[in-house]
């Protein structure tokens, strides 16, 4: 439990760091809208891609570690949990014009990779890597998007098993 506390930690510490830095104008004293909704993004995506990279460096050792399929769904919880909470967020929040329906379409394929992580115990491997593969490089094409409509760099990470 110790762990989960000081991942949590974490988490909270990176968000709060990223809202800092963003908000944070030395040419203004109030931020803009578009600073805000750049702040949020980022202060609900960061922590999830920490989440993304730790359960992506378990995954990529599934094969070497003879995983079962059950175990991999159980390594996979605390990404799906992350990506709920971050479609959550993302469904919430008041974006700007040029961004809400790209945040949408965003969700929509979040929602396939949580679907994907949710099936890892009864799908086939092969299947199941390629469903996945896909689905993430939707993800990944649909962050970059909004990413761009909210001014950000457009680099994303997405999970990958080939």
């Amino acid at each position: 439990m110790k762990h989960r506390r000081s991942a949590h930690g974490l988490m909270a510490l990176v968000s709060s760091v990223v809202m800092t830095l963003v908000l944070a104008s030395p040419l203004s004293a109030a931020p803009t809208p578009a600073a805000k909704a750049r702040a949020a993004y980022l202060s609900a995506v960061v922590p999830y891609n920490i989440v993304l990279e730790a359960f992506n460096a378990k995954a990529q050792q599934w094969g070497a570690n003879n995983t079962t399929s059950v175990q991999a769904e159980k390594d996979a919880k605390p990404a799906i949990a992350a990506l709920r909470k971050v479609d959550s967020f993302l469904a919430k929040y008041n974006w700007p014009a040029n961004a809400e329906v790209d945040i949408q379409t965003l969700v929509g394929h979040n929602s396939a990779v949580i679907f994907d992580l949710s099936s890892l115990a009864t799908a086939d491997a092969s299947t199941w890597v390629a469903a996945l593969t896909r689905d993430s490089a939707s993800v990944a094409s649909s962050s970059a998007l909004v990413r761009h409509d909210l001014g950000l760099n457009p680099e994303v990470p997405f999970l990958n098993f080939n």
